[in-house]
């Protein structure tokens, strides 16, 4: 407690207000006054999990890994990257002057990738569009395929509107989720990719020229196994 403190016998917890004259509680730093609370910002803190074993060890779990995966001659390469991860590179002995080189650009460069990581990225932007335009593009349609089908009722009518509506994520949960793995095995991802593709296409395109609820309900039941397939 300093010497003014004590002549003027304030507590060391308030501030002196210079326009009325009053002691007021001092304000509120970054996190609070309590303990508890910087305590819990500290340990919202991630560990990095590297550093759970000693360097040596880390070597040998990456080089380790590279032989169980067939990938035998990149386990030098690997044990590198690995210390990377765990110390940064700056501390990291045995990094050949390309690698240190591409490192610090790349510290420097955050959003620096090659042009086919952006079109993938695009491309897969798009992919996740599509699946938006589809559900949108239904829930528009459930303002008026009712009335034009003659399904706006309640009873029986209500519970047609209402599976309708369902049928998308019926099937794309009990259908075209579980089909993904045999597509990707007999098709290749690309192979699967297109064809669903193509599902999400075509399907709401019948949707709109559907003449009944029937044929709503079929060109919804197929979108349904494209939308859960193509995850």
């Amino acid at each position: 407690m300093s010497e003014k403190e004590l002549k003027n016998g304030s507590p060391p917890h308030m501030a002196h207000n210079e326009k009325d004259g009053s002691n007021s509680p001092p304000l509120k730093d970054e996190f609070g006054p309590d303990p508890a609370r910087r305590a819990s910002v500290a340990m919202n803190i991630v560990e990095n999990p590297l550093r759970r074993t000693s360097r040596e060890q880390t070597v040998v779990d990456a080089e380790a890994f590279c032989n169980a995966n067939e990938m035998g001659e990149h386990a030098a390469l690997f044990g590198r990257a690995a210390l990377v991860a765990r110390d940064g590179f700056h501390n990291v002995p045995g990094l050949t002057e390309d690698e240190r080189t591409a490192l610090e650009y790349e510290k420097g460069h955050k959003w620096h990738g090659p042009m086919m990581l952006w079109y993938s990225i695009g491309l897969c932007a798009i992919g996740a569009a599509t699946q938006g335009w589809d559900q949108t593009g239904s829930n528009g349609a459930n303002l008026s395929f009712p009335e034009e089908f003659g399904i706006a009722g309640g009873g029986r009518d209500a519970w047609i509107v209402g599976l309708v509506n369902s049928i998308i994520f019926l099937t794309a949960g009990l259908i075209g989720a579980w089909i993904v793995d045999p597509m990707n095995k007999y098709l290749g991802r690309r192979g699967e990719i297109f064809v669903t593709a193509a599902c999400l296409t075509a399907t709401p395109i019948g949707s709109a020229f559907a003449k009944s609820w029937q044929g709503l309900f079929a060109a919804r039941f197929v979108m349904g196994i494209g939308i859960g397939a193509k995850k």
